[in-house]
C-alpha cells in the first residue's frame, strides 16, 4: 500500500523526489518540546517538515521515504525548502550509522531535564491511556534514561558536525538559541519566534497534542501540578542526564565560528 502511494506521489508530484536536498534529524525524547522546535524549524521558507514521520533511518532508500511522508504531512503541497526536517523521539526507529555518516544530513540533539520530561509524560499517560507505551513511573524513567544513553551513543557515533540544544534554551533565550540552530543549518535568515499551524498541528502521535501547540508562538509552560516522582527514581534520572549532557557537549564538534557573530542583524 505504501509503495503504491509512493509510485503514484512520484507520477504526481516527481519533484518530491528528485533534486539535491538536506536532511535535518532532531533526535530527541518524548515531552522535550521537539514539536516545538520543528514547528519552529518547519516554519522557515528553506524548511520542510514539522511531524513526528515515525520511521526508521538506516539506509538510502529511508530519505526517499522521509521525503514522502514530509510532502504527505503538508497534504501534497510542493517542497519548497531545501531542507528536511523529522524528529526522532523513540530507539525502536533506528539511526544507522549510515545516515549519520552522511554531509548531507544536520543533527540536533534536544534533551530536557528530567523532572519536567518525566512528570509530562506522566500526564500524557493519563491523558491518552491508550497510547501510553511507557506506563507508570517505572517504566517512563526506563525510557527517558535508556533513550537519553542512546543519544550520547549517537552522538558518539556521529562524532562531528552535530549541535546540542537543552530544551531550557529554548524557553529561556530562543532568540539567541534559534540562531545558533539557524547557523549551525546554513540558513540565510533567522528563524522566528513565531511560527505556522499545520494540517497534524497537535494530532496525538504526531508531537504534541496540547492547545500550547497550536498558539502559533512559544508559550511559557503554564502547568503547577506536577505529578511528583519517588526521589530515588528521580535521581537515577538525574544521573543519567548530567551523563548524557557532559558526553554530548563532549562529542559535539560543531561551535559557531567568531565572524558569525553579526551573521543575523539585530531583531527588531
Amino acid at each position: 500500500m505504501k509503495i503504491a502511494r509512493h509510485l503514484g506521489l512520484l507520477a504526481e508530484q516527481p519533484a518530491v523526489f528528485v533534486g539535491q536536498r538536506g536532511y535535518v534529524l532532531v533526535l530527541s525524547h518524548m515531552r522535550s518540546r521537539s514539536s516545538l522546535l520543528a514547528h519552529l524549524l518547519g516554519s522557515h521558507p528553506e524548511i520542510d517538515g514539522y511531524s513526528e514521520l515515525n520511521q526508521p533511518y538506516t539506509r538510502r532508500r529511508d530519505l526517499m521515504r522521509m521525503r514522502a511522508n514530509v510532502s504527505a504531512s503538508l497534504e501534497g503541497k510542493p517542497l519548497g525548502g531545501r531542507l528536511l526536517l523529522d524528529k526522532v523521539l523513540h530507539s525502536h526507529h533506528r539511526v544507522g550509522e549510515t545516515i549519520l555518516g552522511r554531509p548531507d544530513v544536520k543533527v540536533i540533539f534536544l534533551v530536557r531535564e528530567p523532572a519536567p520530561t518525566i512528570s509530562s509524560i506522566l500526564a500524557m499517560n493519563d491523558s491518552l491511556p491508550g497510547l501510553a507505551i511507557y506506563p507508570g513511573e517505572r517504566g517512563a524513567v526506563a525510557y527517558y534514561t535508556d533513550r537519553l544513553d542512546l543519544l550520547a551513543q549517537k552522538g558518539r557515533d556521529r562524532g562531528r558536525d552535530q549541535l546540542v540544544v537543552r530544551s531550557e534554551e529554548l524557553m529561556a533565550d530562543p532568540e539567541n538559541t534559534l540562531d545558533r540552530v539557524a547557523l549551525y543549518l546554513g540558513l540565510s535568515s533567522p528563524i522566528e519566534t513565531t511560527y505556522s499551524t499545520f494540517a497534524r498541528t497537535g494530532e496525538p502521535g504526531r508531537g504534541d497534542f496540547s492547545d500550547a501547540i497550536r498558539q502559533g508562538r512559544i508559550v511559557a509552560d503554564t502547568d503547577r501540578s506536577a505529578i511528583a516522582i519517588r526521589p530515588e527514581l528521580l535521581a537515577e534520572a538525574q544521573r543519567s542526564y548530567a551523563r548524557t549532557m557532559q558526553r554530548l557537549d563532549e562529542s559535539c564538534a560543531w561551535r559557531p565560528h567568531p565572524k558569525d557573530a553579526v551573521y543575523f542583524p539585530a531583531r527588531s
